[in-house]
């Protein structure tokens, strides 16, 4: 038996209630959220879209999440703004119901943790091909 739900409510959200998923039921997440959550305006600026499912398995709460969304970060060759999409599929997390309270748990921390953490360290824009490599070439550290 599945219980669908279509979260709509800006503070509900992100909110998984655990009674809902009691005698097998899982509860379907599909929403478009602004990235204002996330807290790095400058870079987020681009929905992020945030689906999966929710279920209980002995005495733990199991989400399994498909995050998408976009960002502005500069090239690390030419300094120019480019789009990168951040891209995070199947990710998996596991809570403990005991570590619940009020058998209410909030995920919008663990989205946006989860997002911070696939930031490249590094960037370069053209998919890893800067146009202007070759016309820096002379300032890079040749090995």
């Amino acid at each position: 038996m599945r219980f669908l739900s279509k979260i709509s409510g800006m503070e509900d959200d992100f909110k998984i209630y655990v009674d809902r998923l009691r005698e097998g039921r899982e509860e379907l997440i599909d929403f478009t959220k602004d990235p204002t959550f996330i807290g790095i305006p400058e870079e987020f600026s681009e929905p992020v879209r945030i689906s999966g499912v929710a279920y209980l398995a002995n005495e733990h709460l199991i989400m399994r999440l498909n995050i998408e969304t976009k960002a502005q970060f500069t090239c690390g060759i030419c300094s120019e703004p480019s789009c990168v999409p951040i891209a995070i599929k199947e990710f998996y997390q596991t809570v403990e119901l005991a570590k619940i309270p009020h058998s209410v748990f909030n995920f919008g921390d663990l989205v946006r943790d989860a997002i911070l953490l696939h930031i490249p360290h590094t960037f370069e824009c053209g998919g890893g091909n800067c146009p202007h490599r070759e016309e820096l070439s002379n300032y890079f550290i040749k090995k």
